[in-house]
């Protein structure tokens, strides 16, 4: 899985700057709109939790129950 950390650190701070362009490693990408910034912060920081060891099966977790007389 890819390491997003210097994504996710551009985007908190265009955020905090009200800036909606960023650029990591020689790419620009400019945003529409705050909100547009803020749905792509939550995408990779989600992608990057998921890369250190957190459920990489989209997120989802499943518990099993099981019932026996006694």
């Amino acid at each position: 899985m890819a390491d997003h950390s210097a994504r996710i650190d551009a985007l908190e701070d265009a955020l905090a700057s009200g800036e909606l362009t960023i650029k990591v490693e020689g790419k620009e990408t400019t945003y529409r709109d705050t909100k547009s910034l803020i749905t792509a912060l939550s995408y990779f920081r989600a992608r990057h939790t998921e890369g250190a060891g957190a459920s990489s099966s989209g997120g989802f977790g499943s518990t099993l129950a099981t019932f026996g007389a006694d």
